[in-house]
C-alpha cells in the first residue's frame, strides 16, 4: 500500500489570497473521469502506445493532475494520455497530485497545458478560446492570450472561426486539421463568409476531397465572385516599403496583392481611409 506524501500548501492560480492543499498519491485508475473542459477532439493513438511501453518499461515519470469530485473519484485535469496509457496496460492504479480546484482553474489549467504544448489544433484552439469568454474564466482577448502563452493576434484569429457558415464549420468539425486561423482569419477580413456563405462551404467541401489545397480556397473564392476574364479598370504594381503591392481595380471591386501582409492591418487601414473619404 503506498502511503499519500506529506499534504503541501500551494497557490492556486494568481490570486496570492486563496490557497488550497494538494497531495500526491496513488489512485485508482477506474475512480478517473475525463474533463468536461478537455476541447481537445480524439487521441493520438501513437502517442498513447510509446506512453504505455515508457511505463512498462521505466513507469510513470510524472503524475497526472487531478481534482477530487468527492464518493473517490477523481477529473482528470492535466496528464489524458498518461492516463488512457494505463487504461491500455491494465494498471489499477496511477501516481496523481490531488488538488482542489474550482471549475475555472481546472478549466485554465488545462487549456493553457494543451496550447503551450501545442497539443491542439486551430479549431481545437477556437474551441478553447470560446469556452474561458463565454464562461466568464478571463475577462478578455488579452487575458487569454497569457494564460495560454500567446499572442492576442493569434487570438483573434481562432476566433475568426465563429464567423463561418455553419456548413463550413460543420465540415471543420469533421476534418480540424486541414483549415487554419490563417484562412479564416482572411476569409473573415474579406468579409466572404458573411457575402458569399455558399461559396465558402463549397470551397471547404473541395479541400476535403482534395481538388483544392487550403493555401488556393482564397484564390478560388475570388475567381469565383470576380471571374479573371471581367475586365480590370487598372493593374498596376508599387514597391512599397521594399516590398511588391499589386493594385487591381475594377469596376466595383478593388483587389489587393502583396505577399505576406497582414489582411487585419490593411482591414483596418481602409476602413480608417473609408471613413474620410466617404
Amino acid at each position: 500500500m503506498t502511503i499519500p506524501s506529506r499534504p503541501k500548501s500551494v497557490r492556486r492560480g494568481h490570486d496570492t489570497s486563496v490557497w488550497s492543499v494538494e497531495r500526491t498519491a496513488d489512485i485508482p485508475v477506474a475512480a478517473v473521469r475525463p474533463s468536461p473542459f478537455q476541447i481537445r477532439q480524439g487521441h493520438n493513438a501513437e502517442h498513447i502506445a510509446a506512453l504505455a511501453q515508457s511505463v512498462a518499461d521505466i513507469d510513470l515519470s510524472s503524475p497526472i493532475l487531478v481534482r477530487p469530485l468527492g464518493d473517490e473519484l477523481y477529473e482528470l485535469v492535466c496528464g489524458e494520455h498518461r492516463w488512457r496509457a494505463h487504461q491500455a496496460l491494465g494498471r489499477e492504479t496511477i501516481r496523481a497530485t490531488i488538488r482542489q480546484l474550482s471549475d475555472a482553474d481546472a478549466a485554465k489549467t488545462l487549456i493553457a497545458d494543451n496550447l503551450q504544448h501545442l497539443q491542439i489544433n486551430d479549431w481545437e484552439a477556437h474551441l478553447a478560446v470560446n469556452l474561458l469568454l463565454e464562461k466568464e474564466f478571463v475577462a478578455s482577448d488579452s487575458d487569454v492570450a497569457r494564460l495560454i502563452g500567446r499572442t492576442r493576434t493569434f487570438v483573434t484569429k481562432v476566433k475568426a472561426f465563429n464567423e463561418l457558415p455553419d456548413t463550413a464549420k460543420t465540415i471543420v468539425e469533421a476534418n480540424p486539421r486541414l483549415f487554419g486561423s490563417n484562412l479564416v482569419a482572411d476569409l473573415r477580413s474579406r468579409g466572404l463568409c458573411k457575402t458569399h456563405p455558399e461559396l465558402v462551404t463549397q470551397a471547404f467541401n473541395l479541400v476535403v476531397t482534395g481538388a483544392l489545397t487550403q493555401s488556393g480556397v482564397i484564390s478560388w473564392l475570388s475567381n469565383k465572385i470576380q471571374p479573371r476574364d471581367h475586365k480590370a479598370i487598372k493593374d498596376t504594381t508599387k514597391v512599397i516599403n521594399n516590398r511588391r503591392v499589386r493594385v487591381t481595380v475594377y469596376p466595383d471591386t478593388i483587389r489587393i496583392h502583396c505577399p505576406g501582409m497582414d489582411p487585419s492591418a490593411v482591414e483596418t487601414a481602409l476602413q480608417e481611409l473609408l471613413g474620410r473619404i466617404l
